[in-house]
């Protein structure tokens, strides 16, 4: 699994909103950034999460799309 996904999902974040997360990532990742922040996540692990996406928005794109991604 996705190692930001499993984050979310420790953490109770619905599918619905990591799929909402990863769209803004796509779309306007400073505005996901935002989004990530309201989550209620622990300090500590949200410098994690973030440290996470960051590596991820910085990798070259795939020509895969993250809507097929699946979420378990």
């Amino acid at each position: 699994m996705n190692p930001i996904i499993a984050m979310l999902k420790e953490h109770n974040v619905s599918d619905e909103k990591v799929r909402e997360l990863f769209q803004a990532f796509m779309e306007n990742p400073m505005m996901a950034m935002g989004l990530v922040q309201q989550l209620g996540i622990p300090p500590e692990k949200l410098q994690q999460l973030m440290a996470l996406v960051m590596m991820k928005l910085s990798r070259p794109k795939r020509s895969s799309k993250i809507s097929s991604h699946k979420i378990k």
